[in-house]
């Protein structure tokens, strides 16, 4: 959007109208695609004291212009989404600009992939930082902690007019297995994970199997891609017949209620506590 757009938009019926020191800050983020500023920036661009930039933002807030997200940080409210803008308010791109850090991922990262038709009040956002489950209009935001060294398989994609650091397919599958049961609906999370199937690159997705080293996860994965008859490429399956060796043996899905009972799976060692008829739904 131009600049001028902005303009035309302040001055409708004169909704979301500015003040100069507000147009100048407004404008000043639109020309530079700058979709996130701080109180102290504020101090620094418009020359103002800290007080009267709290005053400015807190205004701005009011106005719809600006969202804010976190202690003194503040994100833009495009122009384009009208003067009623926070009912439209691109909740992911505020999720993660809680845990900047972070990036979209499992249901969430699912959606925008389109492995899933599901739509959701709940927001997952992945991050190597301790971060406090928040509430964005009707939108519950979880975020889900893991170690720096799993911080990997992200990719920019666009949603809503904004570039957002979110899961590729391969990890959002993983993810899934990872960190995800126990967390969403186990049917979706395994349809999930059987869609992902049909696209990924299997040269990336055991790459990222040998990055996790998650035998419970590689277990599971294998189960499920054998029971959907997923064809493995021979050295895909070697790797991850590697990767879960061993002799201690797993539940399909650890958090069922469920008394079914369908043995033990001999080549992944999975015990089966969910039909196959319960897998692979949305």
């Amino acid at each position: 959007m131009k600049i001028t757009d902005y303009v035309i938009i302040m001055h409708t019926e004169n909704l979301r109208s500015l003040s100069a020191n507000q147009s100048r800050l407004i404008l000043g983020m639109a020309e530079d695609a700058r979709a996130e500023i701080t109180k102290s920036a504020v101090v620094e661009r418009i020359q103002v004291s800290p007080g009267y930039a709290n005053k400015l933002l807190h205004e701005l807030v009011g106005k719809g212009w600006l969202h804010r997200v976190a202690h003194g940080r503040y994100r833009l409210v495009p122009a384009e989404w009208g003067p009623n803008p926070i009912a439209n308010t691109n909740t992911l791109a505020l999720a993660l600009a809680r845990a900047p850090e972070g990036y979209i991922a499992l249901g969430s990262a699912a959606t925008i992939h389109g492995l899933t038709t599901q739509h959701r009040r709940v927001a997952w956002v992945v991050t190597d930082k301790q971060r406090r489950t928040a509430q964005i209009g009707e939108t519950t935001v979880h975020f889900v902690r893991v170690k720096p060294s799993q911080m990997f398989g992200v990719s920019q994609q666009l949603v809503l007019g904004e570039q957002l650091k979110v899961s590729d397919i391969e990890k959002t599958a993983l993810d899934c297995l990872a960190y995800g049961i126990g967390r969403f609906d186990f049917s979706e999370l395994t349809a999930i994970v059987l869609a992902a199937a049909r696209q990924w690159d299997w040269g990336k997705l055991v790459e990222y199997l040998e990055k996790l080293s998650d035998r419970p996860a590689t277990r599971r994965l294998g189960y499920l891609l054998d029971t959907a008859e997923i064809d493995f490429p021979l050295d895909a399956r070697k790797s991850m017949l590697a990767i879960a060796s061993g002799p201690s043996r797993m539940k399909l899905d650890p958090h069922s209620k469920s008394r079914y009972r369908g043995g033990v799976e001999k080549v992944w060692r999975i015990e089966v506590n969910v039909p196959t008829s319960d897998l692979f739904k949305i």
